[in-house]
């Protein structure tokens, strides 16, 4: 008769008494690692669940074992199915392990997982866009596309969301897709984005004509380039916009419409400018620094450096010192004086 495997489910009583003796004993990994035997060899989900559950928290309380810990709530998650609303308390222990460990492809796939049960739309976009960032962080920039636009799906008015989801599409080259829900967005009634993002808006709209530009509409292409330049002049986004304009411009057969690429390329030089220069004193102020203790005396800015005391009028000793003409050590006033 061949013999019983240690992991068949009629053996799960004696690890677990072993595994008592071996807490007793204090030999907690020993213990640790017949209880996973036990766990293992449970077939019902619930309890298989309950125990890699507590077998994780046993890893992190009485082993320090950060890794262990993830193994085993990654087990636990496996074993909970279906995955319900109240396994979130068992996700957000994984999630917690998976972030600690830079397990960027593990917590996109739970922050997923627990997408679905966002009390709200925007509770589930963040969770989405939590998935994708984990997935460009992963080097996954098609699921990392794919959990973008679910949470677009969500929330079709988060900018983050639309955001990163219209920049992955345009780089798969769906620019239909990114001018769908960059048009949805800039032109919403409810505008999410204040007046202090006024720069991120105009970059979209820049976003939203590059879209229609690549998909040959060049006449729709243009109002997104204005409404980028109208939007925040003074923005990047202003910028691409009317290096975009020149080329749509450069393009066209009308003479007439040739005229404004002059105002467009110095609107830009005089941009450059003002960054260099604003640039150039930033540079000037952080030389200007005082130096700070233990730096090179050739290192010290001329506001650092003490200035020598004047001499005295009559024999030109430094005041405090013995003056030749008074024979004795007196302040410079009282030399003068004298």
């Amino acid at each position: 008769m061949p013999a019983r495997s240690s992991s068949s489910p009629q053996y799960a009583p004696a690890l677990q008494a072993l595994a008592e003796v071996a807490m007793e004993q204090g030999d907690h990994r020993r213990a640790a690692d017949l209880l996973t035997r036990q766990a293992t060899a449970t077939d019902e989900p619930a309890e298989r669940m309950r125990l890699f559950e507590a077998l994780g928290d046993m890893a992190l309380l009485m082993l320090h074992d950060e890794d262990r810990a993830r193994t085993c709530y990654a087990a636990a998650v496996a074993a909970a199915q279906p995955l319900e609303a109240r396994h979130v308390a068992l996700l957000e222990k994984l999630l917690e392990r998976q972030d600690l460990a830079a397990d960027h492809a593990g917590s996109a796939r739970t922050a997923e997982l627990m997408a679905a049960f966002g009390a709200t739309a925007a509770d589930r976009a963040a969770r989405y866009l939590r998935a994708a960032r984990d997935y460009l962080a992963a080097g996954d920039r098609v699921r990392a596309r794919a959990a973008a636009e679910r949470a677009i799906d969500s929330d079709p008015y988060d900018v983050d969301a639309v955001d990163l989801a219209s920049g992955l599409a345009i780089d798969h080259g769906d620019v239909d897709g990114a001018a769908a829900m960059l048009t949805r967005l800039l032109t919403a009634r409810d505008d999410r984005l204040p007046p202090a993002q006024m720069a991120r808006k105009a970059s979209l709209s820049y976003r939203l004509g590059q879209a229609r530009a690549q998909r040959g509409d060049l006449r729709q292409a243009t109002p997104a380039y204005e409404r980028a330049i109208a939007i925040a002049p003074e923005s990047d986004g202003a910028t691409a916009a009317r290096r975009g304009l020149v080329e749509l411009l450069r393009a066209a057969d009308d003479p007439a419409r040739r005229e404004a690429i002059a105002p467009l390329l110095q609107a830009n030089h005089r941009r450059d400018r003002r960054t260099r220069r604003s640039r150039g004193v930033d540079d000037e102020m952080r030389a200007r620094k005082p130096r700070t203790p233990g730096a090179p005396a050739e290192l010290a800015s001329p506001a650092a450096t003490p200035r020598r005391p004047p001499a005295c009028r009559s024999c030109r000793s430094t005041p405090r010192t013995r003056c030749a003409t008074t024979s004795s050590t007196r302040p410079r006033s009282t030399a003068i004086a004298r």
